[in-house]
């Protein structure tokens, strides 16, 4: 399969499958509650009791000069969350998220579509005959390659066309990653990173290399240092609880449960055609 900028043809349909640790989280929650839950709040510091009328309050102890001040406690940083799912094109258009094991067929046309529940570093890539993995995301048709990625907003890869399945059966892969912090040694593959700093930033500038490539065994290293994650695939067939508002479903959903400020979550997907 080549992935063109004007038009994706996928030379394999159907999908299936993640590599993903199916790690037990920390909680009860599901990975779609985990990813529709709120930072953890500390408890509030107990005002001292006021004094009783006619009695002088005792003064403060002098703090000990061996005694290291306690930093004030901050809100513990949500689960990193990733929901992905493949949208169906039909004839007219329109499109509409399809089960992952779905067979598909010659012609039809498809997208990944993914959502964030924090913000983070978005990157998608595929794997073609050559064994290299080559770029979706970022790409200069949205945002002007920024991979920059926020919750509350839909991110469709690619931008701009399809993925359109072709005659020739066979197997593809994508693979997924979201970041609290910038992948360096991606951010080296995809961007030009050797241009002097911009005026009062600390970020170099960034220029997408559109023929960017990333060996293979750079993306099993990814792979490998992907922790605490855990995945859950909801169906629309078959209902469950939704949060509130929320409408009936088809995805994928991948947490790292960890709440770290290095959090990564990655999705290894396959692409099947029958």
């Amino acid at each position: 399969m080549r992935y063109r900028p004007k038009m994706a043809v996928l030379t394999a349909l159907g999908l299936a499958g993640l590599f993903i640790s199916r790690a037990e989280p920390p909680t009860k929650l599901t990975p779609r509650e985990l990813f529709y839950s709120t930072p953890v709040q500390p408890p509030a510091a107990k005002a001292p009791a006021p004094a009783k009328p006619g009695k002088a309050s005792k003064p403060a102890a002098a703090p000990d000069a061996k005694q290291t001040p306690k930093p004030a406690e901050q809100a513990v940083a949500r689960p990193l969350g990733l929901r992905y799912s493949i949208v169906k094109y039909g004839p007219g258009g329109s499109g509409s998220e399809v089960d992952s094991d779905s067979v598909f067929h010659t012609g039809d046309r498809i997208r990944l579509r993914v959502r964030v529940n924090d913000a983070g570093y978005l990157y998608v890539a595929h794997k073609g005959s050559s064994g290299a993995w080559q770029i979706l995301f970022p790409s200069k048709d949205l945002d002007g390659g920024i991979n920059e990625v926020l919750p509350g907003r839909e991110y469709d890869v690619p931008a701009s066309t399809r993925l359109v399945f072709d005659e020739t059966p066979g197997e593809e892969r994508l693979f997924i990653i979201l970041a609290r912090q910038p992948e360096s040694q991606l951010d080296r593959i995809i961007y030009d990173l050797d241009r002097a700093p911009q005026p009062l930033e600390d970020k170099r500038a960034k220029t997408l290399i559109a023929e960017a490539r990333i060996p293979d065994s750079s993306i099993g290293k990814l792979r490998m240092t992907a922790r605490d994650l855990v995945f859950e695939k909801v169906d629309s067939s078959r209902p469950t609880p939704v949060p509130s508002g929320a409408k009936a479903e088809t995805a994928v959903y991948v947490v790292n449960a960890s709440g770290a400020k290095d959090s990564r979550v990655v999705a290894d997907v396959t692409l099947k055609h029958r």
